[in-house]
C-alpha cells in the first residue's frame, strides 16, 4: 500500500503541492478538451506520486547558495497516448514555470515525468528499481479508486549486476569525456563552464565504478521522460523574434524538448 501523508512538509510545501496539482490536473484536462476524437478525449490521470528528497524527507533549501530540491512528480495516466510530453503536457509546463518565475505562488521548481499505468506496472514487473523505489518510497498526491500499483519483483543478484554494468558500459564513456571537458576548461581558466561539466546532475556518471554494482539502485529518471520544467528553452521574449522560434508544426515544436533529451542530433 503505497504512503499518502504529508505530515513531514511544512504546511507551505502542502499548500504548493496541492496548487501544483491543481495546475497539471485543469491543464491536462484542457488538453484533452481540444482533441476530436473520442479516443484522444478519454484520457484520464489515474495517480500523482510524490517521490524523490520530498517523499523521504531529506530535501535541501538552501537560497543562500542557490541548491534547492525540486518537487519529483511521476503523472500515470490510462494509457500511452497520454504521455507524449509536447502534445499533453506543454501547457502545464508553461504555467509551471510561470508560478515559478513570474506570479511566484511556488518556490519550489517542480520536475514530472508521465508514464501509462500499464508501463508503470510493467516495469514494477520487471524489478525496475527506479519504480520499485518509488513504489516503495512515493507518496500518493492522488489515486483514482481500483487503480493499484504492481508488487515490484525482486531481482535477483545476477539481474542486478547486468543491469549495474549495462549503466556502467553506457554512462561511463560519457562521464570520462565530461571531465575531460572539464580539465580543459579548468586550464583556460573558464571554472563556470568546469562547473557546468560537473554539475551535481552528472555525479552518478563521475562515480563509477560502484563500490558495489550489483547493489545498484539508480535514483535518475529514465532518459526517455525527462521532465520538461526549466529544462526546455524558452521562446524569445522579444516578440519580433518570435518567427524564429519554431512554431509550425507539432514534429517543429518539439523540437526544444528532443534537443534537450538528445535525440533531435543524437549523434553528438
Amino acid at each position: 500500500m503505497m504512503r499518502d501523508g504529508l505530515d513531514h512538509l511544512p504546511a507551505v510545501k502542502r499548500r504548493e503541492l496541492e496548487r501544483v496539482a491543481r495546475v497539471l490536473f485543469d491543464e491536462f484536462e484542457d488538453a484533452v478538451k481540444t482533441k476530436l476524437s473520442d479516443k484522444r478525449k478519454g484520457g484520464r490521470i489515474l495517480k500523482l506520486i510524490l517521490f524523490g528528497s520530498y517523499a523521504r524527507g531529506d530535501w535541501v533549501e538552501d537560497r543562500a547558495s542557490g541548491y534547492i530540491s525540486d518537487y519529483d512528480l511521476l503523472i500515470v495516466v490510462n494509457s500511452d497516448t497520454f504521455t507524449d510530453l509536447q502534445t499533453w503536457w506543454a501547457a502545464a509546463d508553461d504555467h509551471l514555470v510561470r508560478e515559478l518565475t513570474v506570479t511566484r505562488h511556488l518556490a519550489t521548481p517542480v520536475n514530472f515525468i508521465v508514464h501509462s499505468l500499464m508501463d508503470v506496472n510493467d516495469q514494477l514487473a520487471r524489478g525496475r528499481p527506479f519504480f520499485a523505489d518509488i513504489a516503495r518510497d512515493g507518496i500518493a498526491l492522488y489515486e483514482a479508486p481500483g487503480q493499484r500499483l504492481a508488487a515490484p519483483r525482486q531481482l535477483y543478484a545476477e539481474e542486478r549486476h547486468a543491469e549495474a554494468m549495462a549503466h556502467y558500459d553506457k554512462w561511463l564513456p560519457d562521464a570520462a569525456y565530461c571531465l575531460t571537458l572539464a580539465e580543459y576548461a579548468i586550464r583556460d581558466g573558464k571554472t563556470n563552464h568546469a562547473a557546468f561539466m560537473l554539475h551535481p546532475g552528472r555525479r552518478a556518471r563521475l562515480s563509477w565504478p560502484p563500490a558495489r554494482p550489483d547493489a545498484l539502485q539508480p535514483q535518475v529518471a529514465p532518459p526517455d521522460r525527462p521532465a520538461l520544467a526549466r529544462r526546455k528553452p524558452r521562446p524569445p521574449a522579444d516578440r519580433s523574434l518570435a518567427a524564429r522560434h519554431p512554431r509550425r508544426s507539432p514534429r517543429l515544436r518539439a523540437a526544444p524538448a528532443r534537443l534537450c533529451r538528445g535525440t533531435l542530433f543524437p549523434g553528438l
